[in-house]
């Protein structure tokens, strides 16, 4: 349907009602290698909500079907689904934050490039979206002041947006980006509530996130412009922007943060020149050492090791 430009007629769509719980007895890798081609056409929010609408989508996805109905705080204008429907809707429309305009073709590169089965990124960032909050209506809690709350909807969400894309024999990449995208959702928006966006953050966010760093800042940017409640005001939007843009600047300024980084130095290097002990304390002083140099404060293997004996001190 997406992907040839075809509607389904009424009649059809009657059986579908009728007949949906019986997908269940399709092999769970023919469901999942149907539903990321489904994903994988550029327009395909249509067919999602002609799915939605015969409640076939989450009898694929059962997971999916807890979010219906389900209020949110003042920074949403819509409940749960309506939200991740339309996030997808959004994303659709237009993927690239419009803070990185100028950039859009390297943005669309990464979108674009294709796993061994032939299936797009954007794909997976769809997948995604359509989990990211998952985890909302079994997190959701009300203060005193009538403030509603999802903490850690984005842990819990990684968890169950994982178990999914296994069951769909989805291949290990795919799961892992997926999860990742829904794990730092929420990323971006907490920088942006920082006075000031510090160097070592940035650096921190790009070691976490690897060379999917932009698919986490366009999954980021498609949640939060599919969130228009009275609450989210121009400001906020204004500092996510430009902490995306503050991250993207980063990442040019070393292609290759996390590799660039750790050639400085080495656990080894710890070992013989300063006799730091094999144990955590190498890993700790690893990532000081890294962060350090994502944010341009460190550039030779020399100071390196005097900012790693710094710190030992």
């Amino acid at each position: 349907m997406a992907t040839e430009g075809l509607r389904i007629d009424e009649r059809t769509r009657r059986w579908i009602i009728v007949h949906r719980e019986r997908i269940r007895q399709v092999a769970s890798e023919r469901v999942g290698d149907e539903l990321t081609r489904l994903l994988a056409a550029p327009r395909a929010y249509p067919a999602l909500k002609s799915m939605d609408d015969t409640r076939l989508l989450t009898t694929i996805l059962p997971e999916l079907e807890p979010m219906r109905g389900v209020d949110q705080n003042q920074f949403h204008h819509l409940d749960v689904w309506g939200h991740t429907l339309a996030a997808i809707d959004g994303f659709e429309r237009n993927p690239i934050p419009p803070i990185l305009n100028d950039h859009a073709e390297i943005l669309q590169a990464y979108l674009s490039e294709t796993s061994a089965q032939g299936i797009p990124r954007s794909a997976i960032v769809k997948f995604a979206l359509l989990y990211h909050d998952v985890a909302k209506p079994q997190t959701r809690s009300v203060k005193e002041d009538g403030r509603v709350r999802f903490i850690e909807h984005e842990k819990i969400g990684a968890e169950i947006v994982s178990k999914a894309a296994k069951r769909l024999t989805m291949t290990r990449r795919a799961t892992e980006l997926s999860t990742l995208l829904v794990r730092e959702h929420l990323a971006t928006m907490h920088l942006s509530t920082q006075e000031g966006v510090s160097s070592r953050a940035v650096g921190r966010f790009l070691r976490r996130t690897g060379e999917h760093f932009l698919g986490v800042l366009i999954h980021a940017w498609a949640d939060l412009e599919a969130s228009k409640g009275e609450g989210r005001t121009r400001e906020q939007v204004d500092r996510t922007a430009s902490v995306i843009r503050a991250v993207f600047e980063a990442s040019q300024r070393r292609r290759t943060p996390v590799e660039s980084a750790q050639k400085l130095l080495t656990g080894g290097d710890l070992m013989r020149e300063l006799g730091v002990a094999q144990g955590p304390d190498i890993g700790r002083l690893l990532e000081e050492v890294e962060d350090a140099a994502i944010a341009g404060e460190i550039a030779t293997r020399e100071e390196a090791l005097a900012l790693a004996r710094r710190l030992l001190e």
